[in-house]
């Protein structure tokens, strides 16, 4: 359950380990709808048989499971495949002969065609999307092909160790490490130019750890520097790089560049004061090391499971397909 959000790469890489089949049962709301069509989009691209499940009188699917459980059973039976079901919901109230909704109707399934993989499935709908709007089918043929396929990006493919993409780092929906470095210089320059940022780290004792040896001594040396003075009110920048001159050449040296890169980066932040754009910075920054990690965990999980599966590891395969469900939901709420 997807709990009226859109399917993650994630979730459809699992799936496709069991099943190609998959279907779908959203809340009646506008946000599950709109969520199915963002889970639809991804799972069409990767060749998935997707089926929708209609509810009559406008039930969630939690409350027909709990009341009429055979009512949910042949709610799951009657299921539509998905195109269909945008036929049925683009038609319903279609006017053959009006031109403005034969336009509304291509403009709005069109889209969806270029997305399926099978040529022989997309075929199909584009005979059935002409017959419907009485066009031509070569003219709907070219309009694909040159509106749509022709921008088309190439789907993401993922491979046989799930939450894996076959793309690089810079299209992939985890961040290169690259921009996680960035992010945490970021963040650190905050701290050198802004002290008093301590106790905002102090409650971030995860992200520390997963920086790099030098960062997390440097953040952890701020901290412990900040936390022995008796009047850390006046601990300022200043004061900070020159108590780490005498302490440590190595990390003086660490947290004037990274502070230069601030002041280069983001002279409005260092204009300002902590509590105006510094501390909104620094709570993105930590929003995003934190879904970084969650992807990290994510990733060492799949290529667990693998190795659990070849192994034939059954118990160690459930423990891992539940800690990545549960890493799953955390991440969904980024």
């Amino acid at each position: 359950a997807s709990s009226g959000t859109a399917l993650t790469k994630e979730q459809i890489a699992l799936i496709k380990r069991f099943t190609q089949n998959l279907y779908l049962c959203f809340d009646m709301d506008m946000a599950g709808q709109n969520a199915t069509k963002r889970g639809v989009d991804l799972a069409i691209e990767e060749g998935l048989d997707v089926k929708i499940i209609t509810l009559d009188n406008g039930k969630d699917p939690d409350e027909l499971v709990k009341e009429d459980k055979e009512a949910w059973l042949v709610a799951i039976k009657e299921a539509k495949p998905l195109l269909d079901h945008y036929f049925a919901k683009t038609f319903a109230d279609f006017d053959a002969s009006k031109l403005e909704d034969k336009k509304k109707a291509a403009a709005a399934l069109m889209p969806l065609l270029a997305k399926i993989q099978n040529e022989v499935e997309r075929e199909h709908y584009l005979q059935k999307l002409a017959g419907k709007i009485s066009t031509d089918e070569r003219v709907l043929s070219e309009a694909l092909k040159n509106k749509y396929l022709s921008k088309k990006t190439q789907p993401v493919r993922l491979n046989q160790r799930f939450g894996q993409s076959q793309k690089d780092d810079q299209s992939s929906s985890r961040p290169s490490k690259d921009i996680i470095e960035e992010v945490a210089e970021r963040i650190i320059g905050i701290l050198i130019k802004f002290p008093q940022a301590v106790k905002e780290f102090e409650s971030q004792e995860n992200l520390i750890e997963n920086l790099s040896s030098e960062k997390a001594q440097l953040v952890k040396k701020v901290i412990s520097l900040y936390n022995t003075k008796a009047n850390n009110k006046w601990f300022d920048s200043e004061k900070l790089i020159k108590h780490l001159d005498q302490e440590d050449s190595s990390l003086a040296l660490l947290s004037k560049q990274l502070l230069l890169k601030l002041e280069g980066d983001y002279p409005s932040i260092v204009a300002g004061s902590f509590n105006d754009e510094a501390k909104i910075e620094l709570e993105n920054g930590f929003r995003r090391l934190k879904k970084y990690q969650l992807q990290k965990r994510l990733a060492e999980i799949a290529s667990s499971m693998k190795e659990a599966e070849e192994q034939g590891h059954q118990d160690k395969i459930s423990n891992l397909s539940q800690e990545f469900g549960e890493l799953t939901t955390k991440l969904m709420q980024f």
